[in-house]
C-alpha cells in the first residue's frame, strides 16, 4: 500500500510539473506564488508567440487579405482559410504568376502550375511560337 502511494505521488508530481512547467519535487513558492496560484500556460498563446517570432507579423509578397472577414492568407491559397471566400484581386510579386486555369499562385521559377500542371503563360507562348520541325538525316 505504501509503495502504491509513493508511485501515485511521483506520477502526480510529474503531471503537475509538466502542466505547470515546474521542476520535479518542488515544494517552495515560486516567485512569491504558491503552487495552487500558478496557472498553466496556454498552448495557443505559446504557438502564436512562436509563429510571430519565427515568421513575423508582416505579410510576404503575394499574401492577401480577405475582403469578407479581414484574415491574412498566404499567397498559395485560392480561398480564405477562415471563411472560404474566393480570392478576388491580389498583388503578384514581379515574375510570379497566377494560373489562368485554377487561380493558383505560382512562383517565378515554376514553368508549369504546381496544382494543375498548366504551362506558365509566358512559357506556353514561347513554346508555341518557337516550334521547330525535326530535320531528317
Amino acid at each position: 500500500m505504501l509503495r502504491q502511494l509513493q508511485r501515485y505521488a511521483i506520477r502526480s508530481s510529474r503531471v503537475i510539473s509538466a502542466t505547470y512547467r515546474l521542476p520535479l519535487f518542488t515544494h517552495q513558492p515560486i516567485s512569491g506564488k504558491l503552487l495552487n496560484e500558478i496557472k498553466p500556460a496556454s498552448r495557443l498563446n505559446m504557438h502564436r508567440d512562436v509563429a510571430r517570432r519565427f515568421f513575423g507579423a508582416r505579410p510576404r509578397p503575394g499574401d492577401w487579405q480577405c475582403k469578407a472577414c479581414g484574415v491574412n492568407n498566404f499567397a498559395y491559397r485560392t480561398e480564405c482559410f477562415e471563411c472560404g471566400d474566393k480570392v478576388q484581386d491580389r498583388e503578384v510579386a514581379p515574375g510570379d504568376w497566377v494560373c489562368p486555369k485554377c487561380n493558383f499562385y505560382n512562383f517565378q521559377s515554376r514553368l508549369a502550375c504546381f496544382k494543375c500542371h498548366t504551362p506558365a503563360p509566358s512559357f506556353a507562348n514561347e513554346s508555341s511560337s518557337d516550334s521547330v520541325e525535326p530535320t531528317k538525316l
